[in-house]
């Protein structure tokens, strides 16, 4: 099972605490830490590790901003979620400048948001383990890079220099800055100039190429050159460059003056022999004899492979045996059964008549080399693994605003391929009231940074939040920027504003106090300002004890008040009255009703309600009915007529006959 993700979950709201660590321990591999303050949790930080901080925004003391500052200074890249009910824009902006990996906002219903948070802290902790992979991939590249014998450098398909080592610096007599500057025709001696661009471009067609070039060192001096290169991309190409200048005279001192060979070669750090048509060694180096832990002269006699191979047999595709049958020089890559590759090159030696008398055999380990061309490989396939896996769109300019790269996520953004993206311009996608301010963004990217941006695709503007980061490459500088689609949330949060205008005007200006509550009917989050001229109360005093409004209905009211809020847990409307006690001792009369919000999944989430004060007109219906009953009870006759005289009402007191006759429209004033 995979070991947990340590989550520290900072809140002021010690129920909000309880319910996410619920949530993301059953929901998933977590363990979660709880802190109620900004400064718990710097606490807890200083004495444990974490995997990822999930902080509230608005807490006393230090908020979550604050809080996130705090943590990037000092403990570094952890990954932050800012987990809060504060909506406003600029808060999101804030966030993200100050280093927050994503931002989310509180609210509806839990399920919801907390399966949301889990992917954005899953999310946010893959993608911190794949950056410190690909960074420990960077940093061996370049150790071994650094520390390579021979020149290594990485050309574009211009033949542009756009890396080069120390060793490549050392053998050219160029500075970094000058080889940068460089193409690889500007080292080449002319008479090798043919030779370098047929090498070149074999090496962009098949992927491979091996030659042997004349370049002209900084001094002016001739220096030959063993180049091997392969391609890395379709616009890449890693070249190892072996300075053979000694190599070559060792062949010219091989046909002139034996004790200049024995001088030069024994100074040779590659392994050098001189073989007759049975393979056995005339000479050999002092490097080479070293390499078997003999000396030169116990060299001679044995056979080539006897000492590095197997005695019994020459080695398979054996580049000496190959020499004295074309009486050419021939070259192989050789992969010995001890795990170690050798670069092995024949070349034949003639006597005066043009007789072929021998071959010298030069041999290179080149283990290590080909063991950084393996990491370099895979450094770039897990960057383009990386690259175009990102979820997030990838864009890459150079610094006059060309595009030249973006991921597969970029490329839907922008609703493009990639040969017509590649073609195109920042300002290509930027609205015609933002491309000027657009082009002066670009120009001043010199530090990393966080900015919204504008893209105008299709006649549709879309909105992204980019994170900038310049690069400096080798001869060239590029602006990378990895983005966050915030367009439909922009759109939402748009309509949510003027929903939420909306509803305050509504709720602020009506008489009736509008309230909302959780299924537990009684615990009110929310009530309009109405609700503090009704009840007497401040809202503050509300929130603070949502019981404080049952505490103020009259004490002969609450007991079925309470009984009637029990049977409407179950789900139904309700519609009830009610009295309630003002602090000053004044009682109102309260007509309240409430129905419940159902989510999608047919689940209650919150009951919302109008509770109107009807004091007055309960006033009113008292006052009719002592009207009423003091006209039924009185033993006198009293009547009761309209404007023209006719009797409308009488009260039963006459029992008379003739008094039952004044019913039916009599006039008063003809009698």
């Amino acid at each position: 099972m995979a070991t947990p993700l340590r989550v520290l979950y900072v809140d002021d709201e010690p129920d909000l605490l309880d319910v996410g660590k619920l949530f993301l321990e059953d929901s998933e591999n977590f363990t979660v830490t709880t802190a109620l303050s900004a400064t718990d949790g710097i606490h807890l930080l200083e004495q444990e590790y974490f995997d990822a901080i999930v902080s509230d925004y608005q807490m006393p003391g230090m908020d979550g901003i604050q809080f996130l500052i705090e943590v990037r200074a000092r403990f570094g890249q952890i990954p932050f979620i800012l987990f809060t009910g504060k909506g406003r824009e600029e808060v999101v902006i804030q966030a993200i400048n100050s280093g927050a990996d994503f931002y989310l906002q509180k609210g509806g219903n839990p399920s919801a948001q907390f399966a949301e948070l889990i992917h954005k802290v899953k999310q946010a902790t893959s993608r911190k383990k794949a950056e410190a992979a690909l960074r420990e991939s960077e940093k061996r590249y370049h150790h071994y890079i650094d520390n390579a014998p021979d020149g290594v450098f990485i050309a574009d398909e211009m033949g542009r220099y756009l890396e080069v080592n120390p060793a490549a610096c050392r053998i050219t007599g160029y500075e970094n800055e000058e080889l940068l500057s460089m193409h690889i025709p500007d080292l080449l001696a002319p008479e090798s100039l043919e030779a370098g661009a047929k090498n070149f471009k074999e090496v962009i067609e098949s992927g491979h190429a091996c030659s042997e070039l004349l370049f002209r060192h900084k001094d002016g001096s001739l220096r030959h050159w063993l180049v091997d290169a392969v391609r890395l991309s379709p616009t890449r190409v890693l070249g190892f460059t072996k300075d053979i200048t000694t190599r070559k005279l060792v062949e010219e001192a091989l046909r002139t003056s034996e004790g200049q060979k024995t001088a030069v070669l024994d100074g040779i750090t590659t392994n050098i022999a001189f073989v007759d048509k049975d393979l056995k060694i005339l000479w050999a180096n002092r490097f080479a004899a070293e390499s078997v832990n003999k000396s030169p002269a116990e060299m001679v006699g044995h056979t080539c492979h006897a000492l590095w191979a197997d005695p019994a047999r020459p080695c398979e595709n054996c580049p000496t045996l190959k020499v004295f049958e074309t009486k050419h020089s021939e070259h192989i890559i050789q992969h010995t059964p001890d795990g170690r590759v050798w670069d092995e090159r024949g070349e034949p030696v003639f006597d005066e008549n043009g007789n072929l008398i021998g071959v010298v055999e030069i041999a290179q380990d080149i283990t290590e080399r080909q063991r950084m061309e393996e990491v370099l490989k895979q450094s770039e396939k897990k960057y383009r693994t990386l690259f175009e896996g990102a979820l997030n769109p990838i864009l890459i300019a150079d610094e006059e605003g060309r595009y030249v790269d973006a991921n597969a996520a970029a490329l839907v953004f922008l609703e493009t391929e990639k040969e017509e993206f590649i073609r195109k311009t920042v300002w290509d996608y930027s609205p015609q009231r933002l491309i000027e301010e657009q082009k002066h963004e670009h120009s001043a990217f010199t530090e990393p940074r966080t900015l919204e941006t504008v893209y105008s695709v299709h006649g549709k503007e879309k909105t992204l939040i980019l994170n900038v980061l310049p690069v400096d490459m080798p001869g060239k500088k590029y602006v990378i920027g990895i983005g966050q689609d915030i367009t439909e949330r922009k759109k939402m949060e748009e309509v949510h504003r003027e929903s939420e205008e909306r509803f305050r005007l509504i709720t602020e200006t009506i008489d009736e106090a509008f309230w909302m509550a959780d299924v537990e009917i009684g615990k009110i989050f929310y009530v309009s300002p109405s609700f503090e001229r009704i009840w007497g109360l401040s809202r503050e005093i509300l929130y603070k004890n949502p019981r404080s409004f049952l505490d103020a209905v009259h004490k002969e009211d609450r007991e079925r008040v309470l009984a009637e809020l029990e049977i409407e847990k179950t789900g139904q409307p309700f519609d009830h009255e009610y009295r309630i006690v003002q602090p000053d001792g004044n009682i109102r009369n309260i007509w309240d009703r409430g129905f419940p919000i159902r989510d999608e999944k047919g689940q209650i989430s919150i009951y919302v309600g109008v509770a109107t004060d009807i004091t007055e007109r309960k006033r009113a219906e008292d006052a009719l009915q002592l009207k009423d009953f003091a006209i039924e009870s009185s033993i006198n006759a009293i009547a009761i007529a309209d404007l023209s005289g006719n009797l409308t009402d009488v009260n039963p007191a006459p029992t008379s006959t003739r008094h039952s006759s004044l019913y039916g429209g009599t006039n008063i004033g003809r009698k």
